[in-house]
Order: C-alpha cells, then structure tokens, then sequence
C-alpha cells in the first residue's frame, strides 16, 4: 500500500511570532485561508496582520453545530448545518 504524507515546509512558532505573519504570509502568495475554533474572534489579530500585508483570506469557523465560510471576494457568510 503506497502512502505520501505532505507537511509544511517551514514552521514558525513563537514569542513575537504573530507580529511577523503577515509578511511571511505575503511571501508565498496573496491569498490565506484561515480556520478557526469555536470562538472566530480569537483569529481577529491574525486577520489583521494579513490585512495589512493585502492579503485577500477565507475564514472557516467550524464548532460542534455548524460550519461557517467567509469567502475571500464576498461580504456575506455561507453557513452549513
């Protein structure tokens, strides 16, 4: 049985970390999706460090109940339940 396993190339964690997500982000593209807990304002500072690079993003909140996606060219929500 053939099995391939991907991961990322690079991994940053962190003191500070966060404060530099945005230009390492802007580094390997334009677009982000983020996926978050139960608690979507948790990821607010991520959000906007990739703003302020102009990076367009996708969210993905995902609880027990519900999935909710944030497209990256709409101003609305798309929930599934």
């Amino acid at each position: 049985m053939r099995f391939e396993f991907a991961t990322a190339t690079r991994i940053v964690f962190g003191p500070g970390t966060l404060n530099e997500v945005g230009k390492l982000a802007a580094e390997v593209g334009r677009r982000a999706l983020v996926v978050t807990g139960r608690t979507p304002a948790r990821a607010a500072p991520l959000l906007e460090r990739l703003a302020a690079q102009e990076l367009e993003t996708a969210t993905v909140i995902h609880s027990e109940q519900r999935i909710a996606l944030f497209p990256l060219c709409c101003r609305f929500s798309v929930v599934a339940e």
